[in-house]
């Protein structure tokens, strides 16, 4: 049977149902009756209930509806309900009619029942009727009556004989508006709850205290449901007053810690003898005195204020630190809060109890360790599946992205190189090596062709037009645009010692210059549409190791590495613009003389990150002097290649700047994040992600942001991934 259930609200039909008629049901046949229901005109605050029953099988009954609220409120007996059986015409307020009373028999039972003051209140009156539905034709109608009376208007009915009728003592008489069950009980002479008792459980006996003592005269009386001014109800146990004109001359009163005598008897707060002692509330020390409010014995020192440790200076304390406790009068710490400290990260500000959730793999609201909970931000952190990307032949050592995101190119050993244009696309394949067949079965273009050749691809950068320029380990050099008609050849230069850093500037949205570094310590200028890269400095004659280098503008390029079997400092600086010039040698001390600095990263005019091997990290915040960052275990000694600083340049007071991510070639599995305030809480990488990591690109976005890892055996990783 279909399940409907109809509540008629404001003369509006509002229908809840779980199946709607079929045309063939509807056309099944066109019976239908219809009924006048009369009910007293003065039921408005109550309830109507409507039901069909089939009377050749009682299993048979359509769901109940009903007439309440405004609907019935604003509605004028009789009404008139139809009993339909098909989809006919017949006038009616209310209509009974479900899919499956085709089958009923002839005969159906309509019962209708009225109830007081609401649908789950008393049923004061019921009207059954057994109307014959047989044959095609309309049945003329006929009527049902319900006795409603509520003449009061209170939603309750009037009591009938018996048990009929409603539960209304009073539904005529001159306090009829204040007499009905549902009336709470006040004293004022008159039986409201409708109990046969007046002013039931009110005490009407009034003593004067006109002393306003909370002692009374044995003598002063009034007995009324209204308090009288000066006089209050007899205290249980209490003496009556021996004085009712003063307050403070009360025999039998209790004596209170007031600093006043209350009883009489022995002068001001007898009992309370450790008054004026010294005592304590926590750590803070006071004396004992009276609580004017309590009227008992405190300690007059206030409790201490608890301070908790916000490093990371988001207003936030240390969700796992012990309080600080101080005095009132003690000075506050600083880099403490007071009172809060629901923060899961205390090296992150963007990170805190309640933090709004950003899309950067991190629970910044401290919600169950749950991060990018809203599922605004596409994806999770995952390894890249894609066809030309996963084999366990293809270590990819580099990644370099347009600036805004797409497109995103990836290049490693024997001249693999792909490029993903789009975040709905997957990576296309300008490899060398690779065959047009088989066809890729998810979805991948078959390969490009015009490869840059078999080169081991180690640095790359890309333009503002998603071209992507190449530097491989035997110092070639290639450019692709990813058209597939472009030719790429890979260039000499003046060096055959790896490529380990590539960084370009654009003059008018066009590329004009490139910097190089190699593993021999030069620094190489590419000049695009002019001669090809010429080396512009030699870096102490070639003992020194150059591994990395980044720059915001010509005038400042910032290179790592450093000579082995040396703890000499292991950053410099170089001047593109006039040449090159002489390196500025910064301090950026190794203990570990065969360690040496990998890759470096400017986010800001002074603020930069760099790494190395054996678990060298530093921060620069300008001038020639880096601060080394001790890297905490586990893997403290892991060998780093790569590493990005967040920055917004726009917004250089944004929370999550200088935050530094860092990937290493120890197989560890991990994206470590340094932020000015220490280590946080990293990202969740997936399980096979535990291989040699050897590049990191990332991306800012209006609502975090997005990063690349490349490494061995075909991991490509990607944050947000669908």
């Amino acid at each position: 049977m279909s399940c409907w259930r109809r509540l008629v609200v404001m003369g509006t039909w509002l229908l809840l149902g779980c199946s709607v008629p079929s045309l063939d049901d509807v056309r099944a046949e066109s019976r239908g009756f219809s009924i006048e229901v009369h009910y007293t005109p003065s039921f408005k605050t109550g309830c109507i209930e409507f039901q069909a029953q089939d009377e050749a099988n009682a299993a048979n009954v359509s769901a109940p509806m009903f007439l309440a609220g405004e609907a019935l409120r604003y509605r004028e007996p009789p009404m008139r309900l139809g009993l339909l059986r098909g989809w006919d015409d017949l006038p009616h307020d209310v209509r009974i009619s479900e899919r499956g009373m085709e089958r009923w028999g002839s005969k159906i039972r309509v019962m209708v029942t009225a109830f007081e003051h609401d649908c789950e209140g008393k049923a004061v009156d019921r009207a059954e009727l057994v109307v014959d539905v047989s044959g095609g034709r309309r049945k003329p109608s006929q009527s049902m009556v319900l006795m409603t009376p509520d003449a009061d208007g209170d939603g309750y009915v009037a009591r009938g004989e018996g048990n009929k009728g409603g539960t209304d003592c009073d539904d005529t008489g001159p306090n009829a508006a204040k007499r009905s069950p549902g009336n709470l009980e006040v004293c004022d002479e008159v039986d409201n709850d409708c109990d046969e008792a007046v002013d039931e459980g009110f005490d009407k006996v009034w003593y004067a205290d006109k002393d306003d003592d909370g002692a009374v005269h044995e003598g002063d009386t009034k007995v009324q449901c209204t308090m009288p001014e000066k006089y209050i109800r007899l205290p249980q146990g209490k003496p009556f007053d021996c004085d009712d004109a003063d307050k403070d001359n009360t025999p039998g009163k209790p004596e209170v810690c007031d600093d006043r005598d209350n009883n009489c008897v022995a002068g001001a707060d007898e009992g309370f003898a450790d008054k004026g002692k010294a005592c304590n509330n926590d750590v803070c020390l006071g004396v004992n005195v009276c609580n004017l409010e309590t009227m008992t014995l405190m300690c007059s020192a206030q409790p201490p204020q608890l301070y908790f440790p916000d490093m990371d200076r988001d207003g936030d304390g240390d969700w796992g630190a012990a309080a600080t406790k101080l005095c009132p009068g003690e000075k506050s710490p600083a880099g403490y809060v007071e009172n809060r400290h629901t923060d899961c990260d205390e090296a992150d500000p963007t990170t805190f109890g309640g933090a709004a959730e950003l899309c950067d793999a991190i629970d910044n609201n401290c919600a169950n360790g749950i991060a990018d909970e809203s599922a605004l931000c596409g994806g999770t952190l995952k390894q890249l599946t894609d066809y030309y990307v996963t084999s366990n032949s293809r270590d990819w050592n580099t990644v370099s992205t347009k600036e805004g995101g797409y497109p995103v190119w990836i290049a490693g050993n024997g001249g693999k190189l792909a490029v993903k244009r789009e975040a709905n696309k997957r990576f296309e394949s300008y490899s060398f090596g690779d065959f047009s067949s088989p066809v890729p079965g998810d979805g991948s273009l078959p390969v490009n062709p015009n490869n840059c050749g078999n080169h081991d691809w180690t640095a790359s950068w890309v333009d503002s037009q998603g071209r992507v320029f190449l530097g491989a380990r035997n110092g070639r050099i290639a450019l692709h645009n990813g058209a597939s008609d472009h030719t790429c050849d890979a260039a000499t230069t003046p060096t055959t010692a790896a490529i380990t850093g590539i960084v370009g500037f654009e003059t008018d949205g066009l590329t004009r210059y490139l910097y190089l570094t190699d593993i021999s310590g030069r620094l190489l200028k590419w000049t695009l549409g002019g001669s090809p890269p010429v080396e512009i400095l030699n870096t102490a004659g070639g003992s020194v190791e150059l591994h990395g280098l980044h720059a915001l503008r010509e005038e400042l390029l910032l290179s790592v590495g450093g000579a082995t079997n040396s703890n000499q400092n292991r950053v410099r600086s170089y001047n593109g613009v006039t040449g090159g010039g002489t390196a500025t040698t910064h301090t950026a001390t190794s203990d570990d003389p065969y360690a040496l600095a990998k890759a470096v990263w400017i986010g800001e005019e002074n603020k930069a990150c760099a790494v190395g091997d054996s678990g060298l990290v530093w921060r620069w915040a300008g001038g020639t002097t880096w601060d080394r960052v001790p890297v905490p275990a586990p893997n403290a000694t892991s060998d780093f290649t790569s590493v990005v600083m967040r920055y917004d340049r726009a917004n250089p007071q944004r929370p999550g700047n200088e935050q530094c991510y860092m990937v290493d070639a120890r197989m560890t599995g991990r994206l470590r994040r340094l932020t000015k305030f220490g280590w946080a809480k990293e990202p969740v990488m997936p399980s096979t992600a535990e291989v040699a990591l050897k590049d990191l690109a990332l991306t800012s976005t209006p609502t975090g942001i997005e990063f690349w890892i490349v490494g061995e055996n075909g991991r490509v990783i990607h944050y947000p991934e669908p």
